[in-house]
């Protein structure tokens, strides 16, 4: 397909676009100037109503190509604002040439609505992404929570430009309109669906016609009349006006979600008439907010938000609690202190870990003296390999403070498998968010070793037929040793006449499925399918397949059953 720039330059076009809307479509550019930076929105003009919308739109993006932020682009994140409009044959307006999305870039939706991994059957996850691509933001993983609060930085950044214009309002900002690559840059899309305000008057010039219920604040906007500068000269209409602070909710929402998995209104109202997220948001529902005591239940992830310092902790209370941003909209966390804030917080962690290592950086030699880890041997660096006793390490080694500690652990909470409900909890026993001086604490401790009677309860209690996930061998050693010891128990009861026979063989019926659900999830461990348990029945075969059930180590890295038991 050939469209023109106004300058009469080919675009050459693909005929079936990448990603498609309600407006329109996203087409890949085939030619060489453009192919690798550039896409191609076309929008529909099939009827007489798409063309007399395309006139307002024509008019819109030729004010966006005069008026665009200082930056459109940075080191790892861009918007896909307009750089040309694009014409048919006939010389009438059908789109516009954009930024393309950083390669292998997927919906942020797609990184938030998990609690550990995407589902294998989010095909869209996984025809761009690997599994390494998504341990690098996967909270059970140590530098999972870095990884997302880079990103949070990331997404304020060019949200803060388009705000510090003093034009423009997303209205519709959600997590389906930002795009993600494997190495967390970030693509803000749809922008051709944002507010325009004039920045002199505040007059609407242009206005939004979508938003989200979900990630709406409850304010109502103001009705205006659009004048001919919005609209055909011979048109007037009502719009609605949105400010800038509509946006600060939004954005609050998507970092909730973002490092918490877990919308921020996210619960189980006391009041049975309050289902839709929406209604929740109206009444002033958030979880850590003045109303909690309506709350009846919420789930686990809410409760990571202590983990955070007391700052971010306010910030979402401003944002988010009827008292404060919900009701005052001006009280709302803009994006320019949100990523101020996690960025010094950021650096905070980075300097801290750099003294810790640093202070580690230097080792006694023979005479007493210090031997410094870099030395320069004729002009050039070279890095001492000096070692040390774990006697003496241990002796010069110096405290770890707090964040020096967190800093090497997982962010997780329990998590249930894939086909259970997540634990929820009572507000009986919920605990407000502490106000600790700790503010580097920022992720809780991993799940506690357990033995081998842990195990074999878990096995017949937790995960009676749990064929998800992996199990290590600890737990099918401890699974098959209580169980057998058991059998003999209870033989030997038979044997002596204080049990009937019977009762071994419905013990036996008791363990058959934990027995299979342990042995499919140890080769899940292995990183084989289940189905492999059925060569079992082949003669020989069966007994050769045990050796490595249950002496070989599984797979040290997330494979794609689940995450490594061992962590």
């Amino acid at each position: 397909m050939k469209l023109y720039t106004e300058k009469k330059q080919t675009i050459d076009i693909e005929s079936t676009p990448f990603s498609k809307g309600g407006e329109g479509g996203v087409y890949r550019i085939t030619n060489t100037r453009y192919t690798q930076k550039y896409c191609a929105k076309v929008y529909h003009c099939n009827t007489p109503q798409d063309r007399a919308k395309l006139v307002n739109i024509e008019r819109k993006i030729r004010y966006m190509l005069t008026n665009q932020p200082d930056e459109v682009e940075g080191n790892n994140w861009k918007l896909s604002w307009p750089v040309a409009l694009l014409f048919d044959a006939q010389g009438q307006f059908v789109g516009f040439i954009m930024p393309l999305a950083y390669p292998k870039s997927i919906k942020l939706t797609e990184i938030i609505g998990s609690p550990d991994a995407p589902s294998p059957r989010r095909k869209s996850i996984w025809k761009h992404w690997t599994m390494h691509d998504w341990d690098r933001f996967s909270l059970r993983q140590p530098h999972g929570l870095t990884s997302r609060l880079k990103v949070v930085v990331s997404i304020c950044f060019p949200i803060y430009k388009v705000h510090a214009q003093g034009s423009y309002v997303f209205v519709d900002m959600k997590p389906d309109n930002i795009l993600i690559s494997p190495k967390g840059e970030i693509t803000i899309c749809d922008i051709d669906s944002i507010q325009i305000l004039d920045k002199n008057t505040g007059h609407l010039l242009f206005p939004s016609l979508v938003n989200t219920p979900d990630y709406s604040p409850p304010d109502s906007p103001r009705k205006v009349v659009l004048n001919s500068q919005g609209l055909n000269a011979s048109a007037q209409q009502m719009g609605h006006q949105y400010n800038e602070t509509w946006d600060r909710f939004s954005l609050g929402v998507i970092i909730y979600q973002l490092l918490f998995l877990v919308h921020p209104f996210a619960c189980t109202a006391k009041d049975n008439s309050l289902t839709a997220t929406c209604q929740k948001i109206k009444h002033g529902l958030y979880v850590h907010g003045t109303k909690r005591h309506e709350i009846d239940v919420y789930k686990p992830w809410h409760d990571n938000v202590s983990k955070f310092p007391i700052e971010i902790q306010q910030f979402f209370f401003n944002t988010f609690d009827p008292s404060k941003g919900l009701s005052n909209p001006r009280l709302r966390t803009s994006a320019e202190k949100w990523g101020k804030t996690i960025y010094k917080l950021l650096m905070a962690n980075k300097s801290t870990a750099s003294q810790g290592r640093s202070s580690t950086g230097a080792t006694r030699n023979s005479n007493g003296g210090t031997t410094s880890r870099t030395q320069r041997t004729s002009g050039t660096q070279r890095t001492s390999a000096t070692r040390t006793t774990a006697t003496r390490q241990s002796a010069q080694a110096p405290q770890q403070t707090p964040q020096t500690q967190a800093s090497a652990q997982p962010y997780v909470q329990p998590q249930p498998t894939q086909h259970q409900q997540p634990q929820q909890r009572k507000y009986n026993t919920y605990q407000p968010a502490q106000t600790s001086t700790n503010t580097n604490s920022m992720v809780a401790s991993p799940e506690p070793e357990l033995n081998l009677l842990e195990y074999f309860g878990t096995c017949v209690f937790d995960k009676f037929f749990i064929t998800e996930g992996r199990a290590r061998r600890k737990e099918i050693w401890g699974f098959m040793l209580f169980a057998t010891l058991i059998y003999f128990v209870l033989l030997f009861l038979v044997a002596v006449g204080i049990i009937p026979e019977g009762v071994t063989y419905f013990y036996a019926l008791i363990v058959f499925l934990p027995n299979l659900a342990v042995n499919i999830r140890r080769l899940h461990d292995l990183g084989f399918s289940g189905w492999w348990l059925l060569a079992g029945l082949i003669p020989f075969v069966g007994l050769l397949g045990a050796i490595p059930l249950l002496f070989e180590e599984g797979e040290k890295r997330r494979n794609k059953y689940g995450p490594n038991p061992k962590r």
